[in-house]
């Protein structure tokens, strides 16, 4: 970008579904060193509806704004220049267009993408994918994910029982990917190995929380959901969150440790979940060979 950083004009989009985590995120926004600034805040909205609403937001007002920050309601910005380091970016590459920054996850003591920053020139087009719903979108310029940099958010810090739970759920589902033949390989040994990192967490903290988001993906893992409609704790989720708050620490630990230890249930689901769908799609790709191979007609291309 060719103007002073001072001069870029920012919109930051916040989805928001009862994350107890929205105050914060409010409140680190306004002690930003960064001020040239404004938010708006999607409420209870569908998972699928929420994004297509941000993402038609920033097309529709591309004209008023230089740069679109999505920061959902569960990331607090860490520091108070984060947004100022964010913005730099743009103003050091004037043809970056889309940038993702890392936040440091609560479940899972990690580092993972992110906040996204977008360029007013950056367009989507409207997809029937109720897994993935936030694509990255066609830019003219360039695209670039700053995985060494310092953290500029915290996502979920302290959440509550219900968040963990559906965090849990949701991120099983990107394992799983129901309903879908070509399978995202990389998001689902991604999630497996963000699930996996969550498992020792909760082994050396001891946290509740962390058991419930395991306790969550094993239900996803056991059941045939293929999509989380919201975000929010909805009534068919209530009973397992009331028999998870019955059962004690180690009795939960106990039963989680033989899926998520290294053994032969986790590799089994790293095989089902990643090895076999890299597999298929490696053979389709091949036509009428890969066809023979899985025992299908040939695919049209």
């Amino acid at each position: 970008m060719s103007e002073p950083l001072e001069n870029i004009k920012v919109l930051v989009l916040t989805l928001y579904s009862g994350e107890k985590q929205l105050d914060e995120c409010t409140s680190a926004l306004q002690e930003q060193s960064y001020s040239n600034w404004e938010q708006k805040i999607f409420r209870f909205l569908p998972n699928v509806e929420a994004h297509r609403r941000l993402y038609r937001e920033i097309m529709r007002r591309a004209g008023e704004f230089d740069l679109f920050v999505k920061l959902d309601a569960d990331m607090v910005l860490s520091h108070v220049s984060a947004l100022e380091e964010m913005v730099g970016r743009f103003v050091e590459d004037p043809g970056l267009d889309h940038a993702v920054f890392p936040v440091h996850d609560w479940y899972s003591g990690r580092d993972i993408m992110g906040v996204h920053v977008f360029t007013g020139r950056a367009r989507w087009s409207e997809r029937d994918d109720r897994v993935f719903v936030d694509p990255s979108p066609a830019v003219p310029g360039t695209r670039c994910v700053f995985s060494d940099d310092e953290a500029v958010a915290e996502h979920a810090p302290e959440p509550t029982l219900e968040e963990a739970f559906l965090f849990g759920r949701h991120r099983a589902l990107k394992i799983v990917q129901r309903g879908r033949w070509f399978k995202n390989v990389g998001q689902a040994d991604f999630q497996l190995g963000l699930l996996c990192s969550v498992w020792e967490m909760f082994l050396a903290s001891e946290d509740l929380r962390r058991g419930a988001a395991l306790w969550a993906a094993e239900e996803v893992f056991s059941n045939a959901e293929r999509q989380l409609e919201s975000k929010t704790v909805s009534w068919e989720y209530e009973n397992s969150i009331k028999s998870l708050q019955g059962m004690g620490l180690k009795q939960l630990q106990d039963t989680l440790r033989s899926r998520w230890s290294p053994g032969l249930i986790l590799s089994w689901r790293r095989w089902r979940c990643v090895s076999l769908p890299a597999a298929v799609k490696v053979c389709r790709s091949l036509g009428a060979r890969g066809a023979k191979v899985l025992r299908l007609r040939p695919v049209n291309h």
